[in-house]
């Protein structure tokens, strides 16, 4: 059962209800659930306590995530993508004037296409 993150088990259920409802049979087949419309507790119970146990997982990983990156900013570190350093407008000016693209300036300057255009438009 894959479940997203932004899901959890009440979703589950009441996406399994929906499809129950519906008539649908719902198979999971490496877990041992079927929920055949109108039967079997036992697999509802299966079904109630897995979606159950995968929230539980997810918030697990949240926290340790959560905890991790305190951790580190304690430490210093900095969190997220790494900066790249802007190049100086007097450079891209003069690149610009001489006919180059915004691609084959941020490639002389070392820097990203947006970082150079950020520097003269932004």
């Amino acid at each position: 059962m894959n479940i997203e993150d932004d899901t959890n088990a009440l979703d589950v259920l009441a996406n399994i209800r929906d499809l129950d409802a519906a008539g649908v049979r719902f198979l999971a087949a490496t877990q041992g659930i079927d929920i055949r419309p109108g039967g079997d507790a036992m697999s509802r119970l299966m079904l109630t306590m897995l979606a159950a146990v995968a929230e539980f997982e997810r918030d697990l990983i949240r926290e340790r995530t959560r905890l991790g990156m305190a951790k580190a900013r304690e430490a210093g570190k900095r969190i997220g993508r790494p900066q790249s350093e802007r190049p100086e407008r007097a450079d891209v000016m003069r690149l610009r004037k001489d006919g180059k693209s915004w691609r084959a300036v941020s490639k002389a300057l070392g820097c990203s296409t947006w970082a150079a255009r950020q520097v003269v438009e932004g």
